[in-house]
């Protein structure tokens, strides 16, 4: 019954998980709202604008944190084991995702397990930019779950040529859902907003110069530029 009702459009929601500040002004107006409810010494009127107070001061507050974020670069290495996931959370609600680690020896889904939980906790429903470095399990298996559950606007993917049906997995949600793919080659950059650019240094090559042998030589390499601040991303090259 409970799974039958869990089916039901917007049964439930994600939402994010809310900083300390909020949590600690959250049980602050808690407290006093009760300390004021039971002071008998003041009047209707007095506790009513009190609590007018006491609330609009929480919810300024919060929407204060959820709609004007702070003007920060965000680079979070998420713990997956093996491989690695690293994701970048710029202003304007940016998100770039870097991999997303994976068990080749293990049944154990990262993805639906830690990097999916890790997204929702951050209030992530969009990926801007999702990048495949190169097709080893250990940086492909995480993304699968993202790419089936989360809105992509697009793919970045060192086009190696592998036969793994993982690989095969990933580049059909690709056209399933009909996200942008774009091959990566030296040079390309793409411009995110003023103050954000991501660069790549690598693969030097296309992709049809690369045997199985070097896929971590082909991998996809990344520099970000934010502002007077740049970042080199390299997985296993």
């Amino acid at each position: 019954l409970a799974k039958s009702f869990s089916l039901i459009p917007f049964a439930f929601v994600y939402v994010a998980q809310p900083s300390i500040m909020v949590i600690i002004l959250y049980y602050l107006s808690v407290f006093f709202m009760v300390e004021m409810f039971y002071k008998k010494t003041l009047s209707q009127k007095i506790k009513k604008k009190a609590a007018l107070i006491v609330l609009s001061v929480t919810l300024l507050i919060i929407i204060v944190q959820v709609f004007y974020p702070a003007d920060n670069l965000k680079v979070n290495f998420i713990n997956v084991g093996e491989g690695d996931c690293i994701l970048i959370e710029a202003p304007n609600k940016i998100n770039i995702l870097i991999d997303g680690g994976g068990t080749p020896q293990s049944d154990f889904d990262v993805g639906s397990k830690i990097v999916i939980p890790y997204l929702r906790r951050k209030g992530i429903n969009e990926i801007d930019l999702l990048i495949l470095t190169h097709p080893h399990l250990d940086h492909l298996e995480g993304l699968l779950p993202v790419l089936k559950e989360f809105k992509v606007d697009m793919v970045l993917d060192s086009g190696l040529n592998c036969d793994s049906s993982e690989y095969k997995e990933f580049i059909s949600l690709i056209i399933k859902k009909g996200i942008p793919y774009h091959k990566a080659k030296a040079g390309d950059n793409f411009i995110f907003s003023n103050n954000l650019e991501i660069f790549l240094l690598n693969p030097l090559y296309d992709s049809d110069f690369y045997c199985e042998s070097d896929f971590n030589n082909a991998s996809i390499v990344v520099k970000l530029f934010y502002k007077n601040t740049d970042f080199s991303f390299l997985p296993e090259i």
